[in-house]
């Protein structure tokens, strides 16, 4: 019963991790706007652990589905309950989130634990 538990959690936040980070452009216009701008660091869906992409431009702000962000910041931790740490890497205009903001952000069945998408994001889960 235990075993189970754990798969319906990790499959929850794989699940919830992923609703923020749909790819919704499509369009070879959207492709050519991307590669326009100027990138300092960037990190694509094709990675490892990588939810969406998202990238820092040349005055430092970071940018994911077509909002921009102010910090991104690599959150480590343990659930209650879990074998290993877990990471999460977000892009927020509030410095203060913490692991467990981002954990109950996705595991909650309240919806005022959910992140408003034009404050916080997740990009990265490990």
């Amino acid at each position: 019963m235990e075993k189970y538990k754990y798969l319906v959690i990790f499959i929850a936040l794989v699940t919830f991790g992923l609703v923020g980070c749909g790819n919704t452009n499509t369009s070879d216009k959207g492709t050519e706007a991307t590669t326009s701008r100027q990138e300092v660091e960037s990190y694509a869906k094709n990675q490892t652990s990588v939810l969406c992409d998202y990238y820092k431009d040349e005055s430092g702000v970071w940018h994911a589905e077509g909002k921009q962000y102010t910090y991104r910041l690599i959150l480590t931790g343990k659930s209650k309950n879990a074998a290993k740490k877990s990471k999460f890497v977000v892009l927020s205009n509030d410095k203060n989130i913490t692991f467990q903001d981002v954990a109950d952000s996705m595991l909650s069945n309240n919806s005022e634990d959910r992140f408003d998408e034009n404050k916080t994001i997740i990009v990265e889960m490990e």
